[in-house]
Formats: structure tokens, sequence, C-alpha cells
């Protein structure tokens, strides 16, 4: 209320191009939700429509992409919110040719929050110098991405990037080559049903 900044996020796309964000809402306990475009060459696609949810404190809680196929641009323009916490996402998409109106819905926050919690996601010691620790449990086999940014949103570590067996797991992060500051590490997860999931947390390193 004050004007004063208290957070700062940043979303960078795996190929480093344009990300924009076209609209925002709010739900009534203050979560944060957005939508726009990012541009990908994964598997030869060009732009998705992404959506992201954030709790009031500037944690992301979910992150969904979509994609009509390859070599096709999917744009999202606006987002709501309904009585059950489902999310929905438009834009227009090219994917039957040009300008195509498009709506996309995304299942109730709650079931993906509830996903999302079991991971169990931590590290330790937390604050480190210069190394910790982080943990995460899966209830199922899943394709893991597990990376670290700085407080800018700069990704600065890639710790696994390949399919994880179920179970608890344990990924030690070298961090002897990095200033002190806030980092930020980031859980994805799709499992073999195609679930998906996204948690993000801080931790500091003190030198």
């Amino acid at each position: 209320p004050s004007g004063i900044i208290e957070w700062v996020r940043l979303y960078n796309g795996p190929d480093n191009m344009y990300d924009c964000l076209q609209g925002m809402t709010m739900d009534n306990e203050n979560n944060i939700y957005v939508a726009g475009r990012s541009h990908s060459e994964e598997s030869a696609t060009n732009d998705d429509i992404i959506t992201m949810k954030y709790n009031s404190d500037g944690q992301m809680i979910w992150f969904m992409k979509y994609n009509s196929g390859q070599g096709r641009n999917d744009y999202g323009n606006a987002i709501a919110l309904d009585g059950k916490g489902n999310v929905f996402t438009s834009g227009w998409s090219d994917a039957n040719g040009p300008n195509n109106f498009i709506v996309v819905k995304y299942s109730a926050a709650q079931v993906v929050v509830d996903a999302i919690t079991s991971l169990n996601l931590d590290n330790f010691p937390n604050p480190f110098n210069p190394s910790t620790n982080i943990s995460f449990n899966l209830a199922n086999s899943s394709f893991v991405k597990l990376t670290v940014y700085d407080i800018a949103g700069r990704q600065v570590r890639t710790l696994l990037n390949e399919k994880v067996s179920s179970g608890n797991h344990s990924y030690r992060f070298e961090a002897g080559n990095l200033n002190s500051g806030v980092y930020f590490y980031k859980l994805e997860t799709t499992s073999d049903n195609g679930e998906r999931s996204l948690m993000t947390k801080k931790m500091i390193l003190l030198k």
C-alpha cells in the first residue's frame, strides 16, 4: 500500500527469447494468476500459451504450457477463474489456420496444489556455504527437471533433466563459484500418465 517494492518475479523461457504477459487476475486468497505467451523452439514449436499461479509472497505454485502442435503459434491474452478454482486462459491459435479463437481450461487449483505438496521439496542446510542438498519425493516415476536461478531470474545451474524413478531423491548443489545472496531452486515433474507439477523454493548462500 505504501508503494514500496516487496518482490519481483521474472520468467525467462527455455530459448531466452520473448516472454509476454498478457493477462492477470487474483482470487480471494490473493493468489495471482497470469497468462501470456513464450517463444519456444523445442520440438519445432513456436509460441506457447503459458499460465502461472503465484501466491501472495511471490512463490510460483504451478506453471502450465500449452502448444497445439509443431510449428504452431498459441497466444494467451486473458485469464479468468470460476467459483470452483478452475482457471481459464483465452487467446488465439493458428492450429487450424490463421487467427482461431482458443480457450484452455485447467482443473481446480487445489488438485494441483495437493500433487505438489506430496513432492516434499526441501534443501539442507539453508542458509548454506558452499553446498546444500536438495531433496524431493516422487510418488511415481517421472521426467524431472531441477534448476537453480539467481534473484534476477537468471538460470545458473541445471542439476537434473532426465527420467527418475519413484521414491526419495537428493542432489547436491555446489555454489563455490557463486556470489552470496538469495537463490531459487525449481522442480518440474511430468509423470508417465501426463500429470505435471512445478514447485519453487528459496535458499540463501552466505559466504
